[in-house]
């Protein structure tokens, strides 16, 4: 009943989705053809309005149902199209899940065949990867233990740094304990000098001037050297470089001689220090004879 009051006809021919309709190829996927079909229906809809009698007011009022009829009949057109639309694409899906179903098995299947095929050579690989992991472990092994062997070498070396420079230390505080004891027994013979009239004692002050602590040997310099600029006897008396000779019979200056050399003093500033001793020219300091005195 809507199709026979509805203002769109259809033609015979049709072509896939696209229908004439009223003389218009109408294609409902690209919509090609809609504004011309709607163009002539509003063409056939479209009255002079009279509503000044009751059948001019039908007119529009049938009119305008065919009007609406004609949009029923069009939405129920596209609407098989469309339904006809979900079934291919329904039948499609189904197309699809085949497909993927068996992209699936092909891809399980090959895959498992591939590394059947491969499995030799994997194992293989593995147990090279082995091989090199062992190899390298006792590469590392190796290499700690050489480490630890040098190590072992460097701190034995440094242990040994370290006894050779408190050795070398303790060499030199022995040297500046000896360089004092000889400052201090120079000063004391040149104390005693200092104090003494006789030349023989000032000349020996002289003479100490010259030491140096530790010499290999005790020079003797010449008269000049040893006097310098002082002139103990104008008469023109030379005097020994050697120092004052002392009694070989006193066993007390004999057994001072020899403690004064083996604490490191030269002869010639231990007989020196004797002979101050002696004239009491060192105050504080005497000479000790037991009951001979």
């Amino acid at each position: 009943m809507a199709e026979e009051k509805a203002l769109v006809v259809f033609d015979e021919d049709r072509n896939g989705d696209v229908l004439t309709i009223n003389g218009v190829k109408l294609d409902f996927v690209t919509g090609t053809g809609i504004d011309l079909l709607i163009k002539r229906v509003r063409e056939a809809a479209i009255l002079v309005p009279d509503l000044s009698t009751g059948k001019s007011r039908q007119e529009i009022a049938s009119m305008s149902g065919k009007v609406s009829s004609s949009k029923v009949v069009l939405e129920k057109l596209g609407k098989g199209l469309v339904d006809d639309e979900k079934a291919l694409i329904a039948d499609r899906l189904k197309r699809v899940d085949g497909i993927n179903a068996t992209r699936a098995k092909i891809k399980t299947e090959f895959d498992a065949l591939r590394d059947e095929v491969r499995a030799p050579l994997t194992q293989w690989e593995k147990d090279q990867a082995a091989e090199k992991a062992r190899i390298a472990l006792e590469i590392q092994i190796w290499a700690d233990h050489a480490q630890a062997l040098i190590d072992n070498e460097l701190f034995d070396q440094r242990l040994e740094l370290a006894r050779q420079a408190a050795e070398l230390k303790k060499q030199q505080d022995e040297l500046a304990v000896q360089q004092k004891a000889q400052k201090i027994a120079q000063e004391m013979v040149i104390e005693a000098a200092r104090k003494a009239p006789e030349p023989s004692i000032k000349a020996a002050v002289e003479y100490a001037k010259t030491l140096t602590w530790g010499a290999p040997a005790e020079p003797k310099p010449d008269a000049a050297a040893m006097h310098g600029d002082f002139n103990p006897n104008p008469g023109g008396v030379s005097y020994p470089a050697d120092p004052p000779a002392l009694d070989k019979d006193d066993q007390v200056l004999n057994d001072i001689l020899h403690d004064l050399k083996a604490a490191g003093l030269s002869t010639f500033h231990a007989v020196s220090v004797i002979v101050a001793l002696e004239r009491g020219e060192i105050r504080h300091l005497t000479i000790d004879r037991g009951d001979e005195w």
